[in-house]
């Protein structure tokens, strides 16, 4: 698992840039509903035939962070 630290703030705007950039790099990612929290967290979950991009806004933790089945630094140099 490759994990992605983004932003050290729960930041809206951040989150989805994330997402963006994913579908802009890797069109053939299936891009599923949302998830969010009563707290206003969301994750963001893509697949790509057998590998998961998750893409989370938590404001718990207060992060931007990616969790990846796949090297995404690979993908975005």
């Amino acid at each position: 698992m490759f994990e992605y630290n983004i932003c050290n703030a729960a930041d809206e705007d951040i989150f989805e840039k994330q997402c963006k950039a994913i579908e802009r790099k890797l069109p053939a990612a299936l891009k599923e509903s949302v998830l969010e929290d009563v707290d206003g967290s969301k994750i963001q979950k893509f697949t790509l035939t057998h590998d998961e991009i998750n893409i989370y806004l938590d404001y718990p933790v207060g992060a931007v962070y990616i969790k990846s089945s796949i090297d995404l630094e690979k993908i975005f140099s």
